[in-house]
């Protein structure tokens, strides 16, 4: 749960490297051109969402620009640097028709709009999954779960990410093609527009969005089963991402965290449609739309809105900084342990990784560097006594 970017100098991030990042079993590495296609990217005219640790409910705090690859200085791999540009004007503001609390934040330096994330590809009619080998136990769980599922559903294929931590957390990522995610889309946003006529909505629902929602239902469950069962041991929350999108600038994401036992199910569709209704205006202004479902309940997590800017709710907003100040705490410890045990600090990570590996992963890596640190404190003493 590492944060994966370090600093160069003041304000340069190192986004990326090129050198061989293990994770467990799997490793994983960017070669060049890939890192000079992600400088492309993050140059253009639409800024990259950043997550803390990869959490796609966390509200994006981080702008970058101006990257580009150097040679790294330690070897003869390479570097993704740029430069990040924090959210500088956060506001408090009120849900349009309801009482609820939501931040606004703005980048003055940056006002452009978010990259919608699922729109690459978007000319094909199978359903993307989208999962981290490395949170397999081994190659083989991987290559079982792939075969099956591409066996199983011929309009499914599974792709790949990578996710630079420590011990990335449990995601499953569904990537829903136009053709099925359009009707979806259209519906949900006028209905929030309320521009549609009651009898064409309901025609719409009737005829296609609902039989779409119940097919897709039993999709997602037949994938997620799959994945929990071939996946591993791990008995952290698994994070299961729904994407929708239907052109550049309309994306809905829905994120449902799971127990690895628990059985899969898109809670009270009714209740989300509410939510979004809710938003308004707002809705109007978004081109893309978070959602997730806590305790049986759907809520906003953030919209990202046309003119660059980004609102979440209030929740979401406060368990972003915490998550953010966790990540803080951990990187201060982390440095503590490496110039105890006169190590650096990649070496201290890689300590916390192969702990977090025996123990079939957990969340709080805080604690195991507390443990490794008393323990190093321990030593210490016990070599001092006479």
């Amino acid at each position: 749960m590492t944060s994966s970017k370090a600093r160069q100098d003041s304000g340069v991030l190192v986004l990326a490297s090129s050198r061989e990042v293990e994770q467990g079993w799997y490793a994983e590495r960017i070669v060049k051109s890939d890192l000079e296609g992600m400088a492309e990217q993050i140059n253009g005219p639409r800024a990259m969402l950043n997550h803390i640790e990869h959490d796609p409910a966390t509200m994006p705090l981080l702008k970058i620009t101006e990257a580009r690859v150097v040679p790294d200085p330690d070897d003869d791999e390479f570097l993704l640097i740029a430069r990040d540009c924090i959210a500088d004007d956060i506001s408090e503001e009120r849900s349009p028709h309801s009482d609820e609390g939501m931040v606004r934040l703005r980048w003055t330096q940056d006002d452009r709009p978010f990259i919608n994330r699922s729109i690459s590809e978007r000319n094909t009619n199978e359903i993307e999954i989208v999962v981290n080998p490395a949170n397999f136990d081994n190659l083989h769980r991987f290559q079982r779960f792939k075969t099956e599922l591409e066996s199983e559903h011929q309009d499914v294929r599974v792709g790949e990410a990578g996710r630079r931590s420590a011990m990335p957390e449990p995601l499953c990522e569904i990537v829903v093609p136009t053709v099925i995610a359009a009707p979806v889309v259209i519906w949900l946003w006028n209905r929030a527009k309320k521009v549609v006529t009651e009898t064409v909505d309901n025609v719409l629902r009737e005829t296609v969005t609902e039989p779409l929602a119940e097919w897709l239902t039993k999709k997602v469950k037949s994938v997620f089963v799959k994945y929990r069962e071939a996946k591993t041991d791990d008995t952290r929350l698994i994070t299961v991402v729904i994407r929708f999108a239907y052109d550049a600038d309309k994306e809905l994401a829905l994120i449902v965290k799971l127990c690895p036992e628990q059985e899969f199910t898109l809670s009270d569709p009714e209740q989300l449609r509410e939510s979004i209704r809710d938003l308004g205006e707002l809705m109007d202004l978004a081109e893309g739309a978070v959602f997730a479902c806590r305790n049986g309940e759907w809520s906003l997590c953030y919209l990202t809105l046309k003119d660059g800017s980004v609102i979440g709710s209030l929740t979401c907003f406060n368990e972003t900084m915490g998550k953010l100040n966790y990540i803080k705490r951990f990187n201060e410890q982390l440095t503590c342990l490496a110039q105890a045990r006169g190590i650096s600090v990649e070496q201290a990570m890689n300590m916390v990784d192969t702990i977090v590996c025996e123990q079939g992963g957990q969340d709080d890596l805080l604690a195991i560097v507390h443990n490794l640190l008393h323990h190093t404190d321990q030593q210490d003493e016990d070599s001092i006594q006479p």
